[in-house]
């Protein structure tokens, strides 16, 4: 039993990893688009199959690379080897790249933005976080970590912490979401937009699944 001073925060990443594969495979010019990750535990499983559910969503037919890092010891702290896996999947054909891995993930958004491709970060805006890949970065799945503290916060003040309890952030309670799309801003089409919105309006109102939450094991 958790302590009653204790509440977990929760994010549905696979809403976001949805929104983004669904852009990626708009942005895409080869129908092709890849994806390289740290370990697959659940919350990087999520992120993957989201990412995949949201570009087959906008296309069937489309193809969608991935790979996990084999080894737990250093699955999130291995830039050169997410820099090589995003190197294979452009080298095969990939032309968009979604990174979800710790400094693993910023290998291969390096790899995306020294290929002159379009790449997608993780967890904040990474946009300030590794601007070095600013000029490929069009997103980030975003969990918005100031929403859910701010939310804590003031349910604490108002005496209604949630002892020993979970709080769940999604699309409808703004706890997940894209980040801003920067330097990126007027590449993406307003028809993209609108499509991601209406997107977002589905997963918000229960009527579009991702197909990835509460994954605990990718298949």
């Amino acid at each position: 039993t958790a302590p009653t001073n204790f509440t977990g925060l929760l994010f549905k990443q696979d809403q976001g990893a949805f929104l983004v594969g669904a852009l990626a495979a708009l942005m895409s010019k080869t129908n092709h688009v890849g994806g390289v990750y740290g370990l697959d535990v659940p919350a990087v499983v999520q992120f993957r199959k989201g990412y995949e559910n949201g570009a087959k969503y906008i296309n069937p037919s489309i193809k969608v690379d991935g790979v996990f890092h084999p080894a737990a010891a250093n699955a999130f702290a291995d830039p050169d080897w997410g820099k090589a896996r995003a190197q294979d999947e452009l080298s095969g054909g990939a032309d968009v790249i979604f990174a979800a891995g710790g400094a693993t993930g910023n290998g291969a958004l390096l790899a995306a933005k020294e290929a002159g491709k379009p790449c997608i970060g993780v967890d904040v805006d990474q946009y300030f976080t590794y601007p070095d890949v600013d000029p490929c970065l069009v997103t980030s799945s975003e969990k918005h970590i100031s929403v859910a503290v701010k939310t804590i916060i003031t349910n604490a003040v108002k005496n209604q912490w949630p002892s020993g309890g979970v709080l769940t952030f999604d699309l409808k309670n703004d706890g997940v979401g894209l980040a801003p799309y920067h330097q990126w801003d007027s590449k993406v089409s307003a028809d993209i937009k609108a499509k991601l919105l209406d997107i977002m309006t589905k997963i918000k109102n229960g009527t579009l699944s991702t197909g990835a939450e509460g994954l605990t094991k990718y298949s």
